[in-house]
């Protein structure tokens, strides 16, 4: 919905300029960053004239927003500024340890960290929390997460055949090893274990135990689902031992 819609907005009164060369300040968006908020960041001095603008420190000034993937800035005469930007859109989140303070970041599906900015926080905080990734930074940003991709295919499987299921949790850390596993919670607090392959069946079998148990009436009880095991499924309660 929202985070594919084409914004295209004038703001003159948040950047508040007077000079008569510039009568409106164009901003275009494919993401939901506001001209207000937009307005505020660049914050051109109110006699600012057309020709006065450096459109170059402007596009990189924006371009220091880890949400924008790229910014264009033209001067437009006789009398417009435009602005163009297209920003990241999150399919996860997660929590970094920076000089001792923890830094919030989304995550967008080609491994961009970005500190997110004009998003819901309510929406945020339902996105997936990843965890057992390892961030390499490149002077103050995070390089894109290398295993982005596959964590994209999972989430897309995920909806195309369970749509109903919400992870609220997915633990990447042994993504990497001899014997890939993806390892995700959803809102019961089932854990469920997944190879990074073949997510058709797997998604089937789940699907079979999720109904078989919900039938029987067991569900709460399920600790632990396995399907990274070929052909079948390990099912852990939560009364089993380890």
């Amino acid at each position: 919905g929202i985070y594919y819609m084409y914004a295209n907005a004038f703001f003159d009164d948040f950047f508040g300029v007077g000079s008569k060369k510039i009568r409106h300040i164009e901003f275009k968006t494919d993401g939901v960053i506001t001209p207000g908020w937009i307005g505020q960041f660049v914050s051109l001095p109110v006699a600012t004239t057309l020709s006065d603008v450096n459109i170059f420190a402007v596009k990189s000034m924006l371009e220091s927003l880890t949400q924008v993937k790229w910014a264009r800035v033209e001067r437009i005469y006789p009398d417009k500024l435009r602005i163009v930007i297209s920003e990241h859109v999150p399919m996860a989140r997660t929590e970094i340890k920076i000089d001792n303070r923890s830094v919030f970041y989304a995550i967008s599906p080609e491994g961009a960290f970005y500190e997110p900015v004009c998003m819901n926080p309510d929406f945020l905080q339902r996105l997936p929390r990843l965890e057992g990734c390892r961030a390499e930074f490149e002077g103050r940003r995070p390089k894109p997460l290398s295993c982005a991709k596959q964590i994209n295919e999972f989430l897309a499987y995920t909806q195309a055949k369970m749509p109903q299921i919400k992870w609220t949790d997915i633990d990447v850390s042994q993504i990497a090893s001899v014997a890939p596993l993806i390892s995700a919670i959803d809102e019961n607090g089932i854990k469920v274990i997944f190879a990074p392959k073949d997510y058709e069946k797997q998604f089937d079998r789940l699907d079979y135990v999720l109904k078989y148990s919900k039938e029987n009436n067991y569900l709460q009880n399920i600790k632990q689902i396995d399907l990274s095991l070929k052909e079948r499924a390990d099912v852990k309660l939560r009364s089993q031992k380890k």
